[in-house]
């Protein structure tokens, strides 16, 4: 799969972090999204409900990364207390879609080909310790016509 390339300018979301995610933890992320939008219910502008998936903290070593689950400032109409601002830096990216629904190791197998086979393919470099997942209007819970971006910082 080749990536379209995009440049972004700098992107301040607040959240709901998990930390200490492992491939034992992983599948509990769905969990995580469901209390995401219990929490955030009447707080945010519907017709501005992108949300984004966050992994940062990557430690390759123990398999270990923390997801912020979140949305961009002025979707809410109310931050939720707790939530966490994180910034992340103007950059340029490799956008992956992924298409289909997310259950099983669909999303797993799929980032592992981003990293393993299709980035080296086009010599793409990461420029970033972090990547994070974007869903907006093409999400469509448990549909094979799902869609989502991924997106890794590039050098």
């Amino acid at each position: 799969m080749k990536a379209v390339i995009k440049e972004l300018p700098e992107i301040t979301i607040y959240g709901k972090k998990t930390k200490d995610v492992s491939p034992e933890t992983v599948g509990n992320l769905m969990k995580e999204w469901v209390d995401f939008f219990e929490i955030v219910k009447g707080k945010y502008n519907p017709e501005h409900m992108n949300s984004y998936g966050l992994s940062d903290n990557m430690r390759m070593e123990s398999e270990l990364f923390d997801y912020t689950i979140g949305m961009e400032k002025e979707s809410y109409t109310e931050i939720p207390e707790g939530f966490e601002e994180i910034t992340l830096p103007a950059n340029k990216y490799a956008v992956y879609t992924f298409k289909g629904k997310i259950g099983g190791d669909n999303v797993s197998k799929f980032i592992e080909n981003i990293y393993m086979k299709w980035m080296p393919e086009e010599k793409l470099e990461c420029g970033g310790e972090y990547s994070f997942e974007y869903y907006d209007e093409r999400w469509e819970d448990d549909s094979d016509n799902s869609e989502f971006d991924i997106y890794v910082p590039i050098k």
